[in-house]
């Protein structure tokens, strides 16, 4: 009996002093808060921009993005 209270009081102190290390400062929490909250933000902001990506009416790769249209360059040959 008495080796069990032992080991509870064991578990009760590993219990308290875990707490204790882990336990944040409200400016810790508070800095954690900020990058959460900036991260959201990029992270919105970044898909924001890949569905304008998407919504680009030029398909292909980029090389082909600026070339004139193949029709408008025959007419510039004749």
């Amino acid at each position: 009996m008495q080796l069990w209270t032992v080991f509870r009081k064991v578990l009760f102190l590993n219990r308290t002093l875990g707490e204790n290390t882990t336990r944040k400062t409200n400016a810790e929490e508070k800095q954690h808060q900020r990058e959460n909250f900036l991260m959201s933000r990029i992270q919105q902001v970044r898909n924001k921009h890949k569905g304008m990506k998407n919504d680009n009416p030029v398909r292909g790769n980029r090389r082909n993005k600026y070339q004139m249209p193949q029709d408008i360059m025959t007419l510039c040959l004749i």
